[in-house]
């Protein structure tokens, strides 16, 4: 958007250049959450925004001392600066963010467009040495159309789909101002005195390398801000997926602690039901086998050689039995003595976890079951769980994606296991063909 542009169209200018910073800022904070009525929000504060900068354009560049003296490239800077905070409010009436994600997203924006204006002065250079006149409105259109068309896909590409894949934008990191020192700095000041060198004859050449480093500190800065981001969104990630393996440890005590209850309470039960029958007690026989039956169910705990093992399955095998889902498990417990309990139960309870939730869209009676396998080979402990699904996961760096809107709470359960897995040394793989899902994890045996 920056340098000196042509006074005839100026506020055609400015209304081309407003236009895509505009778009450029609905780009980066879509993800973020809308206000209420924020179609309308969207319409009014475009509105409000093109006023602004159109009148800013004309105080900066007719209306002041300082616009007519030979300093008029200050007035410039100050009013591209003050740009930023144009669209800082567009996003602020847009979407409900805090100050430093609205300035992150106008930045990140800014430094967009500016890129896509860079391109687009480097093409006009070329076009004027040729002896064309550039500044025709179908060559700036066809300009303006193709560079940023080119550059804002590629953006969105390598910059803005990866962060929305981290769920919502949430940036609460004061460095956020140095961001927007360095855009006003760089992408502003720079930008002006490469549009001012042509007055001293600078050739071509020369011109065209300034244009290439001016583009090249845009796309560091993106880089630098998408850095920012990850980090923040990584940290987060991390502490989210400690809190919860702390939290499946307690948890691997309670159900522990329930299971050793249940397997009491039957065993009482069953000792009873005998006593009934061996005093000939009147009792219905049918009501005696159901009761028997209903028992059984609750007694056959899993038998691993593990005792974290046989907790967690013998607890997901219940919740299979009421779901109405086989549990098939062929599982060396010692095999994996190695492991800690909590780990264990996380690991195997995210496992089956998941694969419930998708049997459970499955009809079928024949096809709703879970296999589990843990095996022993030579030096490493295969890890084997699948089960049938509907639908076909979409995967991203090897994790199937969560199809929960609420991405920032969701899909934590894949990547804890990941998570334990690296922990000791192994690998974790999962796919899914022919409507069968699969979970793979390979340890190295202690």
């Amino acid at each position: 958007m920056e340098g000196v542009p042509v006074v005839d169209n100026l506020f055609v200018y400015l209304a081309m250049a407003m236009t895509e910073l505009l778009v450029a800022i609905h780009l980066f904070g879509w993800c973020l959450p809308h206000r209420d009525g924020f179609r309308a929000r969207v319409v009014l504060s475009s509105v409000v925004a093109y006023l602004v900068v159109e009148l800013l354009g004309w105080v900066g560049f007719y209306a002041t001392p300082l616009a007519r003296s030979a300093s008029s490239s200050v007035a410039v800077f100050l009013v591209f600066s003050l740009v930023v905070v144009v669209l800082v409010w567009c996003l602020h009436e847009c979407y409900d963010a805090s100050i430093w994600t609205l300035f992150f997203c106008a930045t990140a924006a800014y430094t967009m467009q500016n890129l896509a204006y860079g391109m687009s002065e480097a093409v006009n250079l070329v076009i004027g040495a040729q002896g064309i006149n550039y500044q025709l409105a179908p060559i700036v259109i066809a300009n303006a159309v193709v560079t940023n068309g080119l550059v804002y896909a590629l953006c969105f590409r390598s910059f803005i789909k990866p962060m929305r894949h981290g769920g919502p934008v949430d940036v609460e990191d004061r460095r956020t101002v140095l961001l927007v020192a360095a855009v006003i700095l760089i992408n502003i000041g720079f930008d002006l005195v490469i549009g001012a060198l042509p007055e001293y004859g600078v050739s071509l050449a020369r011109l065209l390398v300034l244009r290439l480093v001016h583009m090249t500190a845009c796309v560091f800065t993106l880089v630098v801000e998408y850095e920012m981001l990850y980090n923040r969104h990584l940290k987060e990630e991390t502490l989210s997926l400690m809190r919860m393996i702390q939290e499946e440890g307690k948890q691997y005590a309670q159900s522990k602690e329930n299971i050793e209850a249940i397997n009491i309470k039957c065993h009482d039960i069953r000792h009873q039901i005998r006593n009934l029958r061996g005093r000939g007690a009147v009792v219905d026989e049918g009501t005696l086998e159901d009761i028997a039956r209903e028992v059984d169910i609750y007694d056959s705990g899993v038998k691993t050689g593990n005792e974290a093992l046989d907790v967690i399955l013998t607890e997901k095998g219940l919740v299979c039995e009421r779901e109405g889902i086989a549990l098939a498990c062929i599982v060396d417990g010692s095999a994996l003595g190695f492991m800690a309990p909590s780990d264990l139960y996380s690991l195997f309870g995210n496992a089956v976890d998941n694969a419930v939730e998708a049997v459970r869209l499955v009809t079928t009676k024949e096809m709703r079951t879970i296999n589990v396998d843990v095996r022993r080979r030579a030096n490493v402990v295969l890890v084997h769980v699948d089960n049938c699904l509907v639908d076909q996961p979409s995967f991203v760096n090897g994790l199937p994606q969560t199809t929960k809107a609420d991405r920032a709470n969701h899909g934590f359960g894949t990547k804890s296991i990941r998570m334990i897995a690296e922990r000791y040394g192994g690998t974790v793989t999962m796919g899914a063909s022919d409507g069968v899902f699969s979970l793979d994890v390979m340890l190295p045996a202690a």
